[in-house]
């Protein structure tokens, strides 16, 4: 009989851990994610929903810009995790471009397409480009830069 209680248990609780339609992604890979979009990161136990892209004021396909002047873009996602949904705001170039969520930093890595000339993108168009770290791998590689004297 108890067993049938941990199999039944254990079930409902792979059950409602995931979601079988979203897509996934491992920590430490980039992954790519379109407006409205969830993904599974298995490994961290969350869900990341991108909602929207905005103040994108990158500079323009074909514009001839500065290192000083390229412009930032705004990255609005949901983090989902044990049932709390964690809002963060995410720039493609300036601060911040990480959030933190329990032992992993969420880090925009890249927005496509680029931005036009003339015109807009819509939500529909933008992928943004994610990647998810835990701590642990920041340490490792701060000690090891640390070990080599590349820190200051």
């Amino acid at each position: 009989m108890r067993v049938r209680w941990f199999t039944v248990a254990l079930g409902a609780l792979l059950i409602t851990s995931c979601d079988p339609g979203n897509p996934t992604a491992p920590t430490s890979r980039p992954f790519v994610i379109r407006v409205g979009e969830n993904i599974d990161v298995r490994d961290a136990g969350f869900s990341v929903k991108l909602v929207s892209v905005a103040n994108d004021t990158r500079c323009p396909l074909g514009a001839p810009c500065c290192a000083d002047c390229l412009g930032n873009a705004e990255v609005h996602v949901e983090l989902l995790r044990d049932g709390e949904t964690t809002p963060l705001v995410l720039n493609t170039r300036t601060a911040p471009t990480e959030g933190i969520i329990a032992a992993y930093i969420v880090r925009v890595t890249g927005l496509d397409p680029p931005r036009p000339f003339e015109g807009d993108i819509s939500q529909s168009e933008y992928r943004v480009t994610l990647v998810v770290l835990s701590s642990g791998v920041l340490e490792q590689t701060a000690v090891r830069a640390w070990g080599s004297g590349s820190l200051p």
